[in-house]
């Protein structure tokens, strides 16, 4: 952090410190809790990977994703070829105006 004061008409900035007292346990402290707090969010998420694949309802979750997924798939798929049959239609029929 920076503070100044006007010195005959100029502004001179000065550096301030941060007090290792004051911060340091502080900052201690969200490290702690960050490193708490990650660790529990790794757990959490290894238990549902491992439920996601050796449990039946798991299975059956990334079943419907997959079914869902492709569906999403098929109709884009379906949507793109469609909008590139009017594309070639269209040059086609500007062919034969020609």
């Amino acid at each position: 952090m920076t503070e100044g004061r006007f010195e005959k008409g100029r502004w001179v900035e000065e550096k301030l410190e941060p007090s290792p007292s004051t911060h340091e346990p502080e900052l201690e402290q969200r490290v702690a809790a960050a490193r708490i707090s990650f660790g529990k969010g790794l757990d959490e998420l290894l238990s549902v990977g491992r439920d996601l694949l050796t449990t039946e309802e798991g299975r059956k979750h990334i079943g419907r994703t997959m079914d869902k997924a492709s569906s999403e798939i098929m109709v884009t798929l379906e949507d793109n070829a469609k909008k590139a049959t009017e594309y070639i239609s269209s040059l086609l029929e500007q062919k034969r105006k020609e």
